[in-house]
Formats: C-alpha cells, structure tokens, sequence
C-alpha cells in the first residue's frame, strides 16, 4: 500500500533532544575530611548552564525558582534512597528546611553545596546500614523467626526513629539470608545431580556451589558495596544532582556526564576508541572484572597476549602507576580502560585459576573499533498465511538504532548512518522481490532526527515528515527532498514496544496511513 504525509507535531523532549550533554573532561578533587569537597571551575560552570536552559530553554517553560528547587530537593533525596529505609524523616525535615527555600538559586549560581551535604548525609546513613550489616551477619540468625518484612517501601513512610529503622533492617538482612541458604541447598542438589550425570551439563563449565556460608556471602558483597560507596568522586555526585534536576522537569530529560555522552556517542556512531574487549562481573567471584570476549582486529587482539576468559587484576590509565582494580564495578573498569585513539592504557590480567605470580602486564594502544555487527541487518523469512497454500516472502529490518556518525560527516569522511545503511537493505530486499515488509524498531532507544527524516522519504514519496515545536513557539518543519522517490512502497508492518523511544516514535507516528 502506499503512504499518505501526514505531520507530526512534537515537543523536543520527546524527539529525544532535550537531553543535555557536557563532555569536557571534570577533573577528579580531593574530597575534605567533612566529606565534602571544593568544585572545579568547569564543575561550576556545568551547573550554571543547565539550571539556565531549564530555567530559560525546557520546553515546559517552567522557571528554576523556589517551588521547582523544592521538588527537585525531594526527588534527589528519593532517587539516593527510593526504599525509604535510610533517611530518617528527622534527616528530610532538617535538610528541606536548611535548602529547601534556596536550592533553585544554588543551581543556578552553581553552587553545588547542598548536594554536597545531602549527599554526604546519605553516604552516613548508607555507612551506618553496612557497619549494622557487618555485626548483624557474625551474629547468630534466627532463621525460624515468624514475622513478615515489607520488601517494597517506595510508597511507604520513612521511619522516625532509629530503633524501629533497625529493626526493619535485621528483618531485611534475615530474609536475604534465608533466601541465600535455600538458593544453597539448590545449588548443592543440581551439582550432585551434574556429577554423577555429566550429559546433563550439556558441555557447559560446571560451577560449582559456593562453600562460603550465606552470612559470609552476604557480608562481602555488603563491603565491595561500601567500598564503591567510598570511590564516588565529586563529579558523579554532581551528575547525580544535574540528572535528577532534569528529570524533575520531564522524565525524557536528562543531564549526560562525559562517561555517559561516551556511550551515547558509542550508540551514535558505533564506534569508540578503546580495546576491543567486553567485559563482565567473573560469575565466581564478582570482586573481579572478566574479559569475555576479544574485537576481531581490535588491539587487545592483535597484542597477542590478552586472553578470554582474563581477569582483568589492575589498570593504568595514560601514563599513571598501576591501579588495583579488584573490587571495582565494571563502570569503573570501562572508564579506566577507555581513552583517545592512539593513547596507552596497560593492564595487568591472569587466567582464572591461575596464581597471582602468573599475571601479565600488557602495553595496549587504544584504537577506533567498528562495531560492524551493531547497525541494520535485513533478512527473507517464508511463511504461509493461515486458510492458504501460497507461501509469502516477508522482507525483515532490523534497526537497533537511529545511529550517526556526526564527526566523520562533520570532517568530510566516509560515514557509517541508519538511513544509507537502511537504503542498502532495502535495495537487497527489493531484488529478492518480497510481499511484505517488517520494520523491526523494538528496543530502538532512538537516536539522529535528521535520519528519521531521512529514512521517513525512503517510505514516504512527498510532503512535510515532521514538525518540531520549541518552548516559544517556533515551528521547524522537515520536508521530503529527495524528490518524489518512494524507494519502497508496498506492504509493511512497523513493530514497537514499551522500550521503543523518541526517533522509534517519530518513525512508527508518520508511516500510520
């Protein structure tokens, strides 16, 4: 069938563009004794320039004054602890009532000193859970204990004292230790029944059950918990604040910190500069980060001495000493061990089982990594329609992303985008002639607006694609140009679902006949 224009009229937060992005580099400051520390210029400077394009630029135009610094004061608070059980309501009253009246003009005079205190009040009461935690768990545990805990207390009211919020505690951690011990006794029935039937394993590696008691489990991973608690550095406590100040105005609104603009840049143009690995948690021991698999041609796999399977021990990044990184998250890991094409980063790995004397030290540059499997992909499925005999070729494209590359383009290279790369899968499916189309968009978190237009004339032969409002009413409108042509204009169906979003939206909206 073919396709009518029609014209979508959108606000720029739901096209995906309201988020914003700061990717100059935030330098790491040394944090004071009190807990808090001194912002960086560019910190300052960050916060000033999103509390005024909320203030001045959001599309909902609603002002950074008082009532809106009270809200955003709440969520931040909500968002550090959703489950209500580690403010005091004494803490929420004490800190709305100390910065809650100016928390607005803090932002917007980048003053990020009541986050900072916030943010250190949480930091004592999570302390206080794990140190509760510590001596709870060498304690013993009552497992035969006949009262109930409320697990979900998002919607409930925060404790005001600490006896009751304690008590709540004990029955919490109980329960996990419960849980631990039946998951236990499970593990131990499954390895007894792979050992004396292998075929049942099917080839895989047999882990077998941990031998450490849940309490010992439990406690562990409450100090690797802790320990991160410990490593946040200022910055990803201001992006913390920075991000819950946008989502205050809209839920499609975000603040990216340079770590986070990486990855969307990664997404954009599937590409980044790093080594070719991806890594994982080590399923037997989450203390340490896994090396699962090597980029083909990427430079951890032409060094010739990174392996699958690698534990990755300790990291150091441009030029600095090695950096233990056992115990450090996988984020923290990715930050280490990405950089600029043409930079080193060294790591020092060791196979599993194997003594710590066997460790490698390996020098790798970092390079550009395509991520050559990651874009479109099209195939030919058969089928035959219920009450028929007629078998129909149906035509598949599935777009993971409305991805760019923005910086190739800008400098005048071949680059890699959504639309030429969808016009190529078309033109195959075309000389396979099929009888329909599906366009496969879930789980497409969005991307490029000028490549849904552009992939919107690919369908669509003429006529205005998409109209874009902005908060004073300026209307920009994206036109067909490619003059008439439909380079596919038969059947097709367009699949979504709840995690399609923005540029998916805009796409599915306009091809409604």
């Amino acid at each position: 069938m073919a396709f009518q224009p029609k014209q979508l009229l959108l606000s720029l937060a739901t096209v995906g563009v309201a988020g914003v992005i700061f990717s100059q580099s935030i330098s790491t400051v040394a944090v004071a004794e009190d807990g808090m520390f001194t912002p960086t210029p560019e910190q300052k400077l960050t916060t000033r320039q999103v509390a005024t394009m909320l203030d001045r630029g959001h599309y909902t135009n609603q002002r950074l004054v008082t009532d809106m610094g009270k809200q955003i004061l709440a969520m931040y608070v909500d968002r550090l602890d959703p489950n209500h059980t580690l403010f005091l309501q004494s803490d929420i009253d004490e800190l709305t009532a100390k910065y809650g009246e100016e928390f607005a003009m803090l932002l917007k005079r980048g003053d990020l000193s009541a986050g900072q205190a916030i943010f250190k009040r949480y930091r004592e009461r999570s302390n206080e859970y794990y140190d509760f935690a510590d001596r709870f768990l060498q304690s013993d545990i009552d497992l035969t204990r006949k009262d109930s805990v409320i697990i979900d207390r998002e919607d409930a009211p925060r404790f005001t004292s600490k006896s009751a919020q304690r008590d709540y505690w004990e029955k919490q951690l109980t329960l996990q230790i419960i849980n631990l011990t039946l998951g236990q006794e499970e593990e131990k029935a499954r390895d007894a029944l792979y050992l004396e039937n292998p075929d049942l394993a099917k080839g895989h590696d047999l882990v077998l059950a941990d031998e450490r008691s849940p309490s010992e489990i439990l406690r562990q991973r409450m100090n690797r918990q802790q320990e991160q608690l410990a490593r946040i550095k200022s910055d990803e406590i201001m992006e913390s604040l920075l991000n819950t100040a946008t989502l205050t105005y809209d839920p499609h609104s975000n603040y990216y910190a340079p770590v986070q603009a990486v990855e969307m840049q990664v997404q954009s143009s599937l590409q980044l500069e790093g080594i070719g690995v991806t890594i994982r948690p080590y399923r037997k021991n989450p203390d340490y980060t896994q090396i699962v698999t090597l980029v083909d041609g990427g430079p951890a796999e032409k060094s010739g001495q990174i392996k699958p399977n690698d534990l990755i021990v300790a990291i150091a990044k441009d030029g600095e000493e090695l950096k233990d990184v056992v115990g450090y998250s996988t984020r923290e890991v990715v930050s280490l061990i990405r950089g600029k094409r043409g930079t080193d980063v060294v790591v020092k790995v060791r196979q599993p089982n194997a003594s710590e004397a066997s460790a490698r030290i390996v020098t790798i540059t970092r390079d550009v990594i395509e991520q050559e499997d990651a874009g479109v992909r099209h195939r030919v499925v058969e089928v035959t329609p219920t009450g028929s005999d007629k078998t129909k070729r149906i035509g598949v494209l599935e777009i993971p992303s409305f991805y760019l590359n923005y910086q190739a383009r800008r400098n005048g290279q071949d680059y890699r985008s959504v639309s030429i790369d969808t016009q190529n899968a078309l033109e195959a499916l075309n000389e396979e002639e099929v009888d329909g189309l599906v366009v496969d968009l879930r789980n497409n978190p969005g991307g490029s607006l000028d490549e849904v237009a552009k992939m919107l004339g690919l369908f669509i032969k003429e006529g205005p694609l998409v109209q874009i409002r902005d908060n004073r009413g300026n209307v920009q409108v994206y036109d067909d140009e490619d003059g008439g042509k439909q380079l596919y204009e038969g059947d097709m169906v367009v699949i979504t679902n709840m995690e399609s979003a923005s540029a998916s939206e805009i796409f599915a909206a306009a091809l409604q006949a």
